[in-house]
């Protein structure tokens, strides 16, 4: 018979939980990629607020579009100017 220890071993290797496993939201993606890319995307989200200052947030959905439109603009623009640096080189 296997003792406690070992069982608790095996278990604890396992990865089981009872706990769901956390998962990152759209949003939270794609930070990781845009800090990945030697970006800030708080910074990013800070200039498209201040972008449109007049803009209005009803619900959270649109907060969250929001945030991943600028984001994603912000990897577009990271890869246009890898790109023409590589064309230019």
């Amino acid at each position: 018979m296997l003792g406690v220890e070992k069982l608790r071993q095996v278990y604890s290797r396992s990865g089981l939980s009872i706990k769901p496993k956390a998962t990152l939201s759209k949003v939270e993606m794609l930070k990781e990629f845009v800090r990945s890319l030697g970006l800030d995307p708080e910074k990013v989200l800070v200039r498209d607020a201040f972008a449109e200052p007049h803009r209005i947030v009803i619900n959270g959905r649109d907060e969250e579009k929001a945030q991943i439109r600028a984001l994603s603009e912000a990897v577009k623009d990271w890869l246009r100017r890898e790109i023409l640096t590589k064309n230019m080189s």
